[in-house]
């Protein structure tokens, strides 16, 4: 479920990419529309995926022809070096 879209997320936040495609020529039209509503927004949606039993954050984007989910970083998870004082 996406719960909202923003429009530049943090590179640190990303961890692993994993190409979308659609479940069968039913589910092709709203893959297309989703796609294409993303591309011309310029915007990335993010979202939690439920898998085996946990929760992940994840984006999704548009790439060339087809979509791309990539698994997201809470930002608990992200530590920033701070530099030499």
């Amino acid at each position: 479920m996406i719960t909202r879209t923003h429009s530049d997320a943090a590179v640190p936040y990303y961890e692993k990419p994993y190409y979308v495609v659609s479940a069968g020529e039913l589910a092709y039209e709203a893959y297309i529309v989703l796609r294409e509503a993303l591309r011309d927004s310029s915007k990335v949606d993010i979202g939690q995926l439920a898998v085996r039993g946990s929760e992940h954050l994840v984006s999704l984007k548009p790439c060339g022809n087809g979509l791309v989910l990539e698994a997201l970083r809470y930002a608990d998870e992200v530590h920033q070096e701070l530099p030499d004082m």
